[in-house]
């Protein structure tokens, strides 16, 4: 007989297998979020609004080129200058192009509608560029995964409500005017308040090239393609409705969590809906009939937003595994090519097809991007989605990444056997020896005797002597919850599970 329970006992059983399922996901969780982690959410967050709110004047024209050209050639541009800076440039790029970007907002406001109008407007997108770089330079080297999922779930709510409220006239003036006064002036306050000790120091490529995450850059092709023809449909088509994209863009959040909290590999199915879903959207939005524009819209938020959180988290991941300066340099190429060529190949096309011809062209161009991605899904799958270092993805932050490559350099010429490289690699992470013995699925007995083996073949006594040994910072009091001895000999130090 079937055991029959009340609609409370089983919604209890539910609310407490999805509390158990969120504790397991720590990505997902707001308690890993850290105080001194909020400078870098908050650049990054604040510099892509001040972008958005000042994407104006599409309507205008100067030398031949729709305004929309002029401020993605600026936009592109500065991108592509940051790739010629050293780390230890990057604050000071934050800084000088925060002060042109806030100089220019405010001149652009005191001018009237026209050519110098414009001018500025687009010197102000060359600045503000700047700041967004530097912003992705911090997301994907100073934040940890809850944080870089959280500034992103924050960038969609804002295009959200942006998409709700903008059609209101006296909304859309105060936003492009005091609102981004204000925005610009929280934003000046937290560039000077951040000490430049906050902007993490990438390695260089040329002594340790990192191997992992390239691969992440395909995804990010594919979407800014598709997504330079949603811009295209709804800027200058007008083929969306923007109280229906803007329900789209904010249940985006809710399905990019849900999907998140149930799937292990939640960012496979994010990106294949999004493929999807765009493909779908593109074609209600075309086809006329009864609710298709409605629904096409409504589509068209969902899926550029489930994509667009998924590609850029995926990216400052993979950037932080990767961790040197030449990924960094690699994905500002990526954002330069895609904020420039693509929009000038596509304008070409715009302007020798009628209106209804691009729209099938934009539906053609769709299919055809999730024909290649589903032709290269074998490889994003083995390399990507369901390769091991995925796994990563759901813990605090990225863990082993490519820095290591200069520690296990070093531990080549010390004559460690690869075991012993293995279990160094774990200590100097501060992991104890029977965490060493879990993640290694050998035996603590094993683990304790090549640990003795590490510290007679270095002449060491403790943890510090190891780090001090290979050029590794030893932890400060109460930065880290791991065990690290000081003074006791490895055969009698007590080390706890």
């Amino acid at each position: 007989m079937w055991d029959k329970q009340s609609p409370s006992g089983l919604s209890s059983r539910l609310a407490s297998s999805l509390a158990h399922q969120y504790d397991g996901r720590q990505e997902l969780s707001i308690k890993n979020i850290r105080a001194s982690a909020l400078p870098g959410v908050l650049l990054f967050v604040l510099a892509v609004m001040l972008s958005d709110l000042q994407f104006l004047d599409q309507d205008m024209e100067m030398l031949g080129l729709d305004s929309v050209l002029w401020i993605s050639l600026a936009y592109g541009l500065s991108w592509l200058f940051i790739v010629a800076a050293p780390a230890h440039g990057i604050p000071w790029l934050m800084r000088a192009g925060s002060v042109l970007a806030a100089a220019t907002l405010v001149t652009r406001l005191l001018l009237p509608k026209g050519q110098m109008a414009l001018c500025v407007l687009i010197a102000f997108h060359f600045a503000i560029g700047f700041c967004v770089a530097c912003g992705f330079y911090l997301l994907m080297s100073a934040l940890q995964n809850a944080e870089r999922f959280f500034a992103m779930l924050l960038i969609t709510l804002y295009y959200g409500v942006i998409y709700l409220f903008w059609p209101i006239d006296a909304v859309s003036h105060f936003l492009q005017s005091i609102g981004s006064v204000l925005v610009m002036a929280v934003f000046l306050v937290a560039v000077f308040l951040t000490p430049f000790s906050y902007y993490p120091a990438l390695l260089d490529a040329k002594t340790h090239p990192g191997r992992k995450g390239y691969i992440v850059l395909f995804l990010y092709l594919i979407y800014f393609i598709l997504d330079q023809l949603n811009t295209y449909l709804d800027y200058e088509l007008k083929y969306t409705e923007s109280l229906w994209v803007g329900l789209g863009i904010l249940s985006a959040v809710l399905v990019t969590v849900g999907v998140q909290l149930a799937f292990q590999r939640g960012m496979w199915h994010l990106w294949n809906g999004f493929l999807t879903l765009t493909v779908a959207g593109i074609l209600l939005m075309i086809w006329d009939a009864y609710l298709s524009a409605e629904v096409g819209s409504y589509f068209y938020g969902l899926s550029g937003y489930v994509g667009y959180i998924a590609v850029i988290y995926l990216l400052g991941g993979a950037g932080k595994r990767n961790g040197t300066l030449r990924f960094f340099r690699v994905a500002c190429l990526f954002t330069f090519f895609t904020s420039t060529v693509i929009p000038f190949a596509f304008m070409a096309i715009y302007e020798q097809l009628s209106r209804t011809y691009f729209a099938w062209f934009s539906f053609s161009l769709a299919v055809l991007c999730l024909i290649v991605g589903a032709l290269a899904m074998p490889a994003l799958a083995n390399n990507l989605f369901f390769a091991r270092w995925m796994d990563d993805f759901h813990k605090i932050d990225m863990d082993e990444p490519e820095q290591k490559l200069a520690l296990e350099d070093r531990l080549d010429a010390l004559g460690l056997t690869p075991r012993e490289k293995q279990v160094c690699l774990l200590l100097l992470a501060g992991y104890t020896l029977r965490q060493a013995s879990g993640e290694l699925r050998i035996g603590y007995s094993t683990v304790n005797a090549h640990y003795k083996a590490i510290y007679r073949k270095l002449g060491i006594n403790s943890r510090v002597e190891l780090l001090l040994l290979l050029g590794v910072r030893p932890p400060e009091a109460g930065e880290s919850n791991r065990e690290y001895s000081t003074t006791a000999p490895p055969e009698h130090r007590q080390d706890h599970p």
